[in-house]
């Protein structure tokens, strides 16, 4: 289905038609999670996402979906990625889905993290449907492929790549969106920050046009899929499973979906009552809304209209002019279902000691100032101590400590003068807190799940990095002999044999492209305690079926 692209590094040597400047073409990250390892066996897909991002990172439009596979998931698999039977009931199958898969494919540079996998699966689905690609095939890039050549790692698993090159851990794994967005920030954080200017070898050819199964070619204009039907799966994009903001911008950017109406109306119905019952999210309550939204086909623009009509609501609720505490309410709510930018049409509010709850005991004046003032800048003022307490504020603390809640749960009692002493530097944290994301560009996806503003469009899904990528190899190695699908897969013997080949001191082996990509092994000058090592690899190298050819003299 894909005509292998390598990621080879532009040092003077490449004719203009021997490759093409990495940054120029836009890429269409696949992801895919599958009821099993392998097509052959009967497994099928039960989720994809497709991140298309231009060579630079920015988003141009996302697309994910559950997909109902037409078979059980065997339960080890769905302890895996957390798909189960229930999930994919009245998702739409793969066919439903293609022309849009074909769409969002077209003109771009298709990548995954292992594409072999992606490929069979990717092949087998089309082929049931009675399509298959045009010569030569679309150009296909693997990153565990273009991670081996240019960067010296103990391994290449995307957690890992997200954890070398962006200095965190991904936040959510197997989840076809996310890893599809972290996949793309690795590849757009590799080529802006590779030392070396990186080309695509050979040259990107697109067959055109993509002629959909059954279809007239709009696969490959662009048409032909606006009212298509998705179940995308919502996610904590930002690791707190009770933000709903982090939930909304898990959703796909830009894709061309509509929410189905009765869906959309449980979604709205449910939000609202539990806006009304406390006008918070609880995490039981933000995954209930999770499963709802994405059962209900939302995009994130969507969701996000949705959301300003119930933030309106609330305005109109609130009466004119807006009371201060209903204000306060409002920015809250704005934050909550994120659409921040609405609350600039409410007077400012200050908010530093949001989340810190404070008890006053006593009606001591100075106890009543100070908490007073915590309320005005964001504090929640309780009347009852409790383990969800910050601190009790007191004239009497010796009285105050010997409360039971205190001593049960460590909680610190504070006289007026302390308290406030404390939340100023509280304040002053959080002041310096904020700073530190100003300066970040305010881009989450450092945090490593391609979320936060990664879901958003016009945004870039680059991880914030300073000089090279940590591991950047001396000596680029051979892209061909980096392939995923090479037998028995990048074993440690063939790992060797390729790093070998690239040096240009070790002299028994080497690597040449002209006529053909040859790997030339002169078995004298093999050292002997490197003989049985070096067979090894050969001989998986010879199993890899399409790889270079292999000589030894």
């Amino acid at each position: 289905m894909f005509r292998t692209v390598h990621l080879v590094r532009d040092e003077g040597g490449l004719a203009p038609d021997e490759g093409a400047d990495a940054l120029g073409p836009e890429y269409a990250v696949v992801d895919l999670e599958t009821t099993g390892l392998d097509p052959r066996h009967g497994h099928r897909v039960c989720e994809i996402a497709v991140v298309r991002v231009r060579g630079d990172g920015e988003v141009v439009e996302e697309f994910s979906s559950l997909v109902d596979p037409g078979r059980s998931i065997p339960k080890e698999t769905a302890d895996h990625h957390g798909i189960g039977d229930g999930d994919v009931a009245g998702a739409p199958a793969f066919g439903q889905l293609a022309d849009t898969l074909l769409r969002l494919l077209h003109g771009a540079v298709t990548v995954a993290h292992n594409l072999p996998f992606e490929e069979r699966f990717l092949a087998a689905e089309f082929g049931r449907l009675g399509w298959t690609p045009p010569e030569p095939g679309l150009p296909g890039l693997c990153t565990v492929s273009a991670f081996r050549a240019q960067l010296d790692w103990p391994a290449y698993r995307l957690p890992g790549a997200v954890r070398s090159l962006s200095g965190r851990w991904p936040r959510t794994e197997h989840v076809a969106l996310a890893d599809a967005r972290n996949t793309a920030a690795a590849l757009t954080t590799l080529l802006a920050a590779a030392p070396s200017r990186l080309v695509l070898r050979p040259v990107p050819v697109w067959p055109s046009p993509l002629v959909p199964p059954g279809g007239d070619g709009g696969g490959g204009d662009g048409g032909g899929d606006g009212d298509v039907r998705a179940v995308p799966r919502a996610y904590p994009a930002t690791g707190r499973r009770g933000d709903l903001a982090g939930l909304c911008r898990s959703l796909p950017v830009g894709a061309r979906t509509v929410p189905d109406a009765a869906g959309a109306a449980a979604y709205r119905t449910a939000l609202e009552a539990r806006l009304a019952r406390s006008g918070r999210v609880t995490w039981d309550g933000a995954a209930e809304l999770g499963a709802l939204m994405g059962r209900a086909g939302f995009g994130r623009e969507s969701l996000r209209a949705l959301h300003r009509e119930v933030w309106h609501a609330a305005l109109r609720r609130a009466g004119s002019p807006v009371p201060e505490d209903a204000a306060r309410r409002l920015h809250g709510l704005a934050r909550l279902l994120d659409v921040p930018e609405l609350a600039r049409e409410l007077p400012a509010v200050h908010e530093e000691l949001s989340g810190v709850r404070l008890v006053p005991r006593g009606e001591d004046a100075e106890v009543r100032a100070v908490t007073a003032w915590a309320g005005r800048h964001g504090a929640t003022l309780g009347t009852a101590v409790s383990k969800n307490t910050d601190l009790v504020v007191a004239a009497d603390v010796g009285r105050a400590a010997r409360l039971k809640a205190v001593r049960d749960h460590g909680i610190p009692v504070l006289t007026p003068r302390q308290a406030e002493d404390e939340l100023r530097r509280r304040i002053a944290r959080a002041e310096e807190e904020r700073e530190r994301e100003r300066e970040k560009g305010g881009t989450e996806a450092a945090g490593g799940d391609g979320g936060g503003q990664a879901g958003r469009a016009g945004t870039r899904l680059v991880f914030p990095v300073s000089g090279p990528p940590v591991g950047w190899r001396r000596h680029e190695l051979p892209a061909e002999l980096c392939d995923s699908g090479n037998g028995g897969g990048y074993a440690r013997a063939v790992r060797r044999l390729v790093e070998d080949a690239a040096d240009p001191a070790v002299p028994y082996v080497r690597f040449t492209r002209d006529p053909r990509p040859t790997l030339t092994v002169h078995r004298d000058g093999v050292p002997g305690e490197l003989r049985e090592q070096v067979d090894e690899a050969l001989d998986r190298l010879r199993r890899h079926r399409g790889g270079p050819a292999v000589e030894v003299r």
